[in-house]
């Protein structure tokens, strides 16, 4: 968990926070979800937990949204968005990946793996990481299909437009999601029928990397040395839920990117959570673990990205899944860099295989500060 007090930033919050808050939307209400429970995946004894808006009482056909989370924070980050969804009458499911809230944390050889594994190059270690992701986006897959039975979720209709799923994959959840759509084809046939009938849309939002090379400019406190190890993950938070100041976005050109320090207006995300907010947000044990699992996977990364996207078996298992990424104007460096990386291998694949976009005065954090707006993107990716 991130204790303000602890990290020295409680001195002047209120009357610093006080003097933005008029226009921004700091005080949209936490969701009253009607269900937070668990759901088994697959026989291997791992169940993951969520949120759930419920399903909405005045629509019959409805949406439904589900959103893997990234790194650092948990389903309850996108508490907000989910009353914006349910008012709106869609219906949000924000899920917890492993290790985060109560769902099932990695078993002691798990973890050992990981970290012996994380960086290496051996084909061993490498085989077992491309088995990891492949094993994450299976979880993912098989936790949708087992909610669409449990609570019979409306397929979607192509005539009307109504109905079905959408799988969103925000910050590092883009591996797990991608993966998910990527080996679809290996799950078991009556569970890859039930996603296609149902899934309608991918949305990657501000996903920091898509197994390309970064940009030689790029920086993330996660990796680096001079900040002691037990502070990065704070220095992450308050980093990472920053706005950037960025040149001008336009001319794809990596020097105008902005990726060490943020502006100090608006104010990053954080200091618009209370404690009990942080406390429920982030305050789990995984840790510099999970960033280890990144690394972990991330030379198959690229791999899951380009299956999920262009490859034409997957385009035939889920023909009416329509491939979406956008990220914040103000989103560190990593979010417009990947945004590009995006667009190029869509251009290097020849074209339409996804919209992109950016979205004006919006951060990493657009669902935290945002939840109408950022229910209006996403509705953008799904509808448009």
């Amino acid at each position: 968990m991130y204790d303000l007090g602890s990290l020295g930033l409680e001195e002047g919050k209120d009357k610093y926070i006080k003097a933005q808050r008029q226009d921004r939307y700091l005080h949209f209400p936490s969701c009253p979800l009607k269900m937070s429970s668990s759901i088994p995946v697959g026989s291997s004894g791992v169940s993951l937990s969520y949120l759930d808006s419920g399903a909405p009482s005045k629509v019959g056909n409805y949406i439904t949204i589900f959103a893997v989370h990234g790194v650092g924070f948990n389903a309850h980050i996108f508490e907000k968005v989910q009353t914006a969804a349910s008012q709106a009458g869609l219906r949000f499911v924000s899920l917890n990946r492993r290790g985060y809230g109560t769902s099932t944390n990695f078993s002691s050889e798990e973890k050992n793996i990981i970290v012996q594994s994380a960086g290496a190059t051996d084909e061993q270690q490498l085989k077992l990481g491309a088995e990891a992701l492949k094993t994450g986006g299976h979880e993912i897959a098989l936790f949708i299909d087992s909610f669409i039975q449990k609570h019979d979720l409306p397929p979607f209709d192509p005539k009307t437009q109504t109905g079905g799923v959408a799988i969103l994959g925000w910050s590092a959840g883009i591996y797990f999601v991608l993966s998910a759509a990527a080996n679809v084809d290996s799950l078991p046939a009556e569970a890859s029928e039930r996603l296609a009938a149902h899934i309608r849309a991918l949305i990657i939002h501000d996903a920091p990397g898509i197994g390309r090379a970064p940009p030689p400019n790029s920086w993330t406190p996660v990796f680096n040395p001079t900040i002691p190890e037990e502070l990065r993950l704070p220095f992450f938070a308050q980093w990472v839920t920053g706005y950037f100041n960025h040149g001008d976005l336009s001319t794809r050109d990596p020097n105008v990117v902005s990726h060490v320090v943020p502006a100090t207006s608006p104010i990053p995300s954080i200091y618009n959570m209370t404690q009990e907010e942080i406390a429920r947000a982030t305050n789990d044990p995984i840790g510099a673990l999970d960033v280890a699992q990144l690394v972990f996977l991330a030379p198959h990364l690229a791999g899951a990205f380009r299956k999920a996207f262009f490859d034409k078996k997957i385009k035939q298992i889920l023909p009416y899944m329509k491939i979406s990424a956008f990220c914040g104007e103000q989103t560190g460096g990593y979010g417009p860099s990947t945004l590009w990386d995006i667009e190029d291998e869509d251009k290097e694949h020849g074209g339409g295989h996804v919209k992109t976009r950016l979205v004006p005065k919006a951060n990493h954090f657009i669902h935290w500060d945002d939840p109408a707006r950022s229910l209006e993107v996403y509705l953008s990716c799904i509808q448009d």
